[in-house]
């Protein structure tokens, strides 16, 4: 089996613009084909993700008629991982040599809501409020902190470390500090959720390209390899861990022994749902080749786990590795 190798990554700043998404996926696949040292016609097929675009295909005709089989994916938040992992496998089964992934969005302000009989739930979802995002989460963090003994003050420290890490981060939707009693003591939406522990729904965009392996060092000095990616449906039950413990300890901070969103994750960013999982990649590329700035993880890492939790269940997860 092929390795496949990450050798160019673009992204669109997440936010508010007067500019389409499908615009801001074409502005995020050229700053890939220029990092990545390629031009379009290069390019031999490509997977894309939205869930405000149904035809994110269409954003070939802002960079190039080239004819290229393209497929478009829709996995909820899970979407633009999705892109990652169906690009790489079908590098992996030597179909092709090159190929992008590119996630673009631009949502309307407010919570993520919609039919539940789109996605197959019954009626009672909506009625008892779950499909209101901010109603599924508050349930789930509520459960799980009743039945773990962690407090609502840990979910303050989470947001306002990535409210740091944003502050630090150009390319994002919130880029100013907030203390933690500030966090804690803002509007309650869904206990045990205040109006600063939640993400926004936004707008941007992000690309990835990738090659097989063996041929990367014609395009990069650099190359970042996705050794894994995976999708799963859930299962009952989850792993319990450490959390008031190693945020106590500063183990998730940029400096830490394990940093955790370091260019502010969902908080500082925000989600357009279609980029979201490519940014997480984008992130990690910078981080790896050593690129991220003032954000800059210590210690010349040299791997890096991208997940993304897709309501009501699917959820993804990748490994890379120089």
């Amino acid at each position: 089996m092929n390795d496949v190798a990450i050798i160019g990554v673009g992204l669109h700043p997440f936010g508010r613009f007067s500019k389409t998404a499908m615009e801001m996926g074409a502005e995020a696949i050229q700053l890939a084909l220029t990092d990545a040292g390629v031009e379009w016609k290069d390019i031999q097929f490509g997977f894309g993700g939205s869930y405000e675009v149904s035809n994110p295909d269409a954003v070939t005709r802002l960079v190039g008629l080239t004819g290229i089989p393209f497929t478009n994916v829709f996995n909820a938040c899970a979407t633009a991982a999705s892109c990652i992992e169906q690009t790489a496998e079908a590098i992996r089964s030597g179909r092709y040599d090159l190929g992008i992934a590119v996630g673009m969005d631009k949502h309307p302000r407010g919570a993520f809501t919609d039919d539940p009989a789109k996605l197959g739930l019954p009626a009672w979802y909506a009625e008892n409020g779950q499909f209101v995002t901010t109603k599924f989460f508050g349930i789930k963090a509520n459960r799980y902190l009743t039945d773990h003994g962690i407090s609502q003050r840990t979910l303050a420290k989470v947001a306002a470390k990535n409210f740091r890490n944003g502050a630090l981060n150009p390319n994002a939707f919130r880029r100013k500090p907030m203390a933690e009693d500030d966090i804690l003591n803002s509007a309650m939406l869904n206990y045990p959720l205040t109006q600063y522990m939640f993400c926004s729904p936004d707008e941007g965009a992000a690309a990835v390209i990738m090659c097989r392996g063996d041929i990367a060092h014609r395009y990069t000095s650099t190359p970042v390899y996705l050794r894994a990616s995976a999708i799963r449906t859930r299962r009952y039950g989850g792993a319990d861990g450490d959390q008031e413990k190693m945020l106590a300890e500063g183990a998730t901070e940029i400096g830490g022994r394990l940093p955790v969103n370091t260019d502010g994750g969902l908080i500082a960013n925000g989600e357009p749902i279609g980029a979201s999982g490519i940014r997480q990649v984008h992130e990690l590329v910078l981080q790896l080749r050593g690129q991220a700035g003032e954000r800059q993880v210590p210690g010349n890492p040299r791997v890096g786990y991208a997940q993304v939790y897709g309501a009501p269940g699917t959820a993804a997860a990748s490994v890379l590795s120089l």
